[in-house]
């Protein structure tokens, strides 16, 4: 955190009397502890303080008590912001947590001073030495951590001719700047997170989430904004202040529960946390959720065993979170499917009182228990295998140990043997005389001499390993930085050929269009024209008295013939064609009728209904066998001569037919007069 304190360079702080932090006028004193020499501030005002620490940039401002300096946290906050990066605020006389105590008993205690009362210049010096001691707590109020966010430097106007130009070109600057910071911190081995908003020409904006203080950046990423792009630095707000202790107090390890988690990384990240036996402990979502907010969650629960995610291959978010808390990585051997996950998560909340909040929640969920599924069976054998071998070991600690792969006997032998040593040792030192154990105790230190020894080689080997995997790595770094170079060099030169090359398909795609819609309307105009020509010859056929036009009813009811009206109008005198006379009765009869038309010829048979009032009306009706119609589209025309002849000839069977009938009713007359007349003779005689 901070390099040894006794060589650190402090300011010891002391409000003066009568000052206050709710007065505008409080005043301090100052000393500087410094191994380039001491120095005395007196009556320092706390905009002339705040100058004086950022001249000087001391690692520590130490005080007795840092109300004097704000009143409240949110002052606290304000006043830290405005320190150097570097520097750290420190209150030696305790925290809110572990209690505090006097300053002068505090000095008197580490002999710096026997006085039970202190002028503000004293008590400026003993906080500055006290903290040299290592003696206070850090006071912090911002995570080890810094936000990184690059994003237009101006915002996209209304639009117009060039507006997409403009934003094609924001957007590839906004990705430029980010891959320059990325390719910074990963040579500077910085670890981080990145959440980016995409799209089709760049980045909207990009994220970085830099697990270390702004101080180690200094020199590698610069704030700074111009016309088109701003890189801004942001850092991350603790929930409350935090009292961390200069020198950390030792505690006696704890044994925790070992975990499964699964984690959904995105803007949104899910997060849910099971134990060995499938027990659900934490089902969470929430925005831009760190690496650092999830190991602090989950060290409330246990120690995670397995970091899983619900696709392949797992992402860099959920790789690094494993690599963080030294925990095994698990992904299924194809992305899971919504289906999948829905079922699964179905199955395992069946029965219980939970419910999954959105699709995050439930995609961390899924992955926890596949994984879970995965090591299920390894978990029953350990469980039976440790009852039957009736033994007392932690079965949580020993199903851990499975996960992370070490063999089951293996596994339950070591905490067998850990059991052993300690029974075995207690017991040893109980019986054996002083003699005996020391020379016991001298045997023991020489196999933990040689064991050291060994582990040293071991280590010393890895190490030679890992710098030899950290000079592969860098010489791969520095080929894939030369190969986005080249990538990008690539697309800028060949992104005009590839937009002439689209908008040349494009053209092509609608000259082909075009050229179809083309064909199709000159053969329109052909056909139009052939019809347009008979129409014409017709015309002037009809003019001369060669032909006689009729007026086509496409069938015989009374929606077409009111259509046919509409378009052609019907009027007396004219001759209608029934293309299909079928299904007409005495109504549609009727409509041609009123109309006084002069004939009816038919395209097909007419009902004896509709036939009987034409014949009521003395018009003819002239099947279309009997004459030669000649049709172009909705017009139809016939001979003059042959309708003519037809018609007489129909006027002529009409009249015959008239005249039979009129003698058949005659003959039936006179026979009913006869009859009649002879009845009267006969009642006579």
């Amino acid at each position: 955190m901070l390099k040894g304190a006794s060589n650190s360079t402090i300011l010891g702080v002391d409000i003066l009397p009568m000052g206050s932090p709710l007065s505008t006028i409080q005043k301090y004193a100052a000393f500087l502890l410094s191994s380039r020499g001491n120095k005395v501030f007196e009556k320092l005002g706390l905009r002339e303080l705040l100058k004086t620490i950022n001249e000087i940039e001391p690692d520590i401002v130490a005080s007795d008590n840092i109300f004097e300096l704000a009143p409240d946290a949110k002052g606290i906050i304000y006043l830290i912001r405005r320190f150097p990066t570097r520097t750290k605020l420190m209150q030696v006389t305790g925290s809110p947590a572990d209690g505090m105590e006097p300053l002068a008993a505090i000095a008197a205690k580490y002999e710096l001073t026997t006085s039970s009362k202190l002028s503000p210049i004293e008590a400026a010096e003993v906080c500055a030495r006290l903290a040299a001691k290592g003696v206070g707590y850090i006071v912090s109020a911002f995570e080890n951590e810094t936000k990184i966010i690059v994003s237009r430097g101006r915002t996209l106007g209304p639009g117009g001719s060039s507006s997409e130009r403009f934003r094609r070109r924001l957007h590839a600057f906004v990705l430029q700047i980010t891959q320059k910071i990325k390719n910074n911190l990963d040579d500077a081995k910085i670890d981080y997170d990145l959440y980016t908003k995409e799209s089709e020409h760049g980045l909207k904006q990009a994220k970085f989430l830099v697990y270390t203080d702004r101080a180690k950046l200094e020199g590698l990423v610069k704030p700074s904004r111009s016309r088109d792009v701003q890189v801004k630095f942001e850092p991350v707000l603790l929930d409350k202040l935090e009292w961390i202790p200069l020198i950390p107090k030792v505690s006696a390890p704890v044994s925790k529960k070992s975990l499964i988690l699964g984690i959904d990384p995105g803007v949104t990240c899910g997060l849910a946390v099971l134990d060995l036996n499938a027990k659900l402990l934490s089902l969470r979502s929430e925005k831009e959720l760190t690496r650092k907010d999830i190991i602090k969650e989950t060290s409330n629960y246990g120690v995670p065993v397995y970091i899983c995610s619900d696709v392949y291959p797992p992402p860099e978010f959920v790789k690094k979170l494993s690599k963080s808390v030294n925990a095994k990585l698990f992904s299924p051997s194809h992305t899971m499917s919504v289906a999948e996950k829905r079922e699964v998560t179905r199955k395992f909340l069946e029965g219980k009182d939970l419910k999954v909040r959105d699709s995050h929640q439930r995609d961390a969920l899924a992955s926890a228990i596949k994984a879970y599924q995965a090591l299920k069976n390894k978990f029953e054998q350990v469980e039976a295998h440790v009852k039957e071998m009736n033994v007392d070991v932690p079965l949580d600690q020993v199903k851990a140990s499975v996960a992370r792969g070490v063999p089951m006997n293996e596994a339950i032998t070591s905490f067998l043997e850990e059991e052993e040593e300690d029974e075995t040792e207690e017991t040893t030192i109980l019986e054996e005389t002083p003699e005996e154990v020391t020379d016991k105790l001298k045997k023991k230190l020489d196999q933990y001499r040689s064991k050291l020894r060994r582990q040293r080689e071991t280590i010393q080997r890895l190490e030679e390993q890992v710098t030899q995997s950290q000079n592969t790595v860098q010489t791969l770094r520095e080929e894939i930085n030369s190969l986005n170079n080249k990538l990008e060099t690539l697309r800028s030169e060949n992104f005009a050929e590839i937009k002439l090359d689209r908008m040349h398909t494009r053209y092509q795609e609608e000259n082909a269009r075009l050229k179809s819609e083309l064909a199709k309307l000159k053969n329109e105009l052909s056909s139009t024209r052939l019809q347009l020509s008979g129409l014409r010859r017709m015309k002037l056929m009809e003019s001369r008295g060669i032909i006689y036009p009729l007026k086509t009813v496409k069938s015989f009811t009374q929606e077409e013939i009111r259509k046919a009206d509409e378009l052609l109008g019907i009027k007396a005198g004219d001759i209608i064609f029934l293309q299909d006379a079928t299904g007409g009765g005495r109504q549609a009869a009727e409509l041609l009728v009123q109309k006084q038309i002069s004939a009816v010829i038919c395209g097909s048979g007419m009902s004896h209904i509709a036939l009987e009032r034409f014949v009521e009306a003395d018009i003819p009706v002239i099947p279309c066998e009997d004459v030669n119609i000649k049709q172009v589209d909705e017009f139809a025309v016939i001979d003059r001569e042959e309708l003519e002849r037809v018609l007489a000839k129909y006027r002529k069977a009409a009249l015959e037919q008239k005249k039979a009938q009129a003698e058949q009713l005659l003959d039936t007359v006179v026979k009913q007069y006869r009859e009649e007349r002879q009845r009267e003779l006969s009642e006579d005689h």
